[in-house]
């Protein structure tokens, strides 16, 4: 599943078209992206490779879909990650997941960027 952004024109009330932003090759649907507006005003997509591996997608300028956007691995040490979920509070970021430990079991953990997403911490 490839990673789509779309940005809506407020000025003339329509939808701009869709924008490729990354071919995917992961093809478990658990794998959905998510997308903020970070403090400095840049787009921000994260998507996972399901209890493997966790992405960041950042557009190139502010406020703007278009342009070739950044990636980048942002996996912790040792997690195995899912269901990536941000919050913007102030000039933070929180970026919440759930953590699969073992075979069964799951916790909820979370990483913090205080930069815009980037560094992670």
């Amino acid at each position: 599943m490839d990673v789509f952004v779309r940005a809506y024109n407020h000025g003339s009330g329509a939808w701009e078209p869709s924008v490729r932003i990354r071919d995917n090759n992961f093809t478990n649907y658990h794998n959905y992206p998510t997308i903020i507006r970070a403090p400095n005003g840049r787009l921000i997509v994260f998507y996972f490779n399901h209890a493997v591996s966790l992405f960041q997608l950042t557009s190139p300028t502010a406020d703007s879909a278009s342009g070739t956007w950044s990636h980048r691995n942002i996996t912790p040490s040792g997690a195995r990650p899912g269901y990536p979920t941000p919050v913007v509070a102030g000039n933070d970021i929180y970026l919440f997941y759930r953590q699969m430990v073992g075979t069964t079991y799951y916790r909820l953990n979370f990483i913090r960027s205080s930069d815009s997403g980037a560094t992670w911490g």
